[in-house]
């Protein structure tokens, strides 16, 4: 089930056209999914707190597992995903709570990790808590109920081949560890469905070319 910008975004583009068509296939899905902040809703702090710790987590476990950074800001794009889609949640017990950032890591991986060999469902341990593969399958079915099946969420990784190619200058992959730093650190501040990604990605492609801003 991999991720078809993923192909998109590791490529420099040499056809004008075909650039400029890929380039507005992504915004306008971007568009279409509708990546938005609705100024009324007030996240509670227990939400904003394990979101925190699950960032953490996923950081972590992530590095550990030899993932990409794009699959540990998926994994949190869906964890800000499945609380935008919850209109009033109620506070779950720590062990819930981690078991989220367990499933969304797990489903991102599925996503983005076809060269890595992703380690058995049971192996997914999250601090003090560790759940059986069969318990974890059964919580992925049912989040992916809540996300409505939509797993392919557009990510700035989908943009930055194009955003590289068009504003800096130097080794491609120097400038591309530092936006994705900079797309890593950035989670801990904003909702990552409170911005469109082809945003999110030129501020950091910007911040990467210019070390003043």
């Amino acid at each position: 089930m991999a991720d078809e910008n993923a192909l998109i975004s590791m490529n420099y583009f040499s056809d004008s056209a075909l650039e400029q068509e890929q380039l507005m296939n992504l915004i306008n899905r971007e568009i279409e999914f509708g990546f938005t902040k609705d100024e009324n809703v007030i996240i509670p702090s227990w939400v904003l707190e394990a979101r925190s710790e699950s960032i953490t987590w996923v950081l972590k476990r992530s590095a550990e597992l030899g993932f990409q950074p794009l699959t540990a800001y998926l994994a949190i794009t869906y964890f800000d995903r499945f609380y935008s889609l919850s209109s009033d949640p109620k506070e779950e017990p720590k062990s819930a709570k981690r078991l989220l950032s367990v499933v969304c890591l797990s489903l991102a991986a599925k996503m983005e990790e076809l060269d890595v060999k992703l380690p058995p469902l049971s192996q997914y341990a999250a601090g003090d808590y560790s759940f059986p593969g069969h318990f974890v399958r059964t919580t992925e079915l049912a989040f992916l109920d809540h996300l409505d099946w939509r797993l392919s969420l557009i990510t700035p990784f989908a943009f930055l081949g194009y955003l590289i190619s068009k504003l800096c200058q130097g080794p491609a992959s120097d400038v591309k560890s530092r936006i994705e730093g900079h797309l890593l650190s950035g989670m801990t501040e904003i909702n990552l469905m409170h911005h469109r990604p082809s945003a999110v990605a030129a501020a950091a492609t910007l911040m990467a070319a210019d070390q003043k801003l």
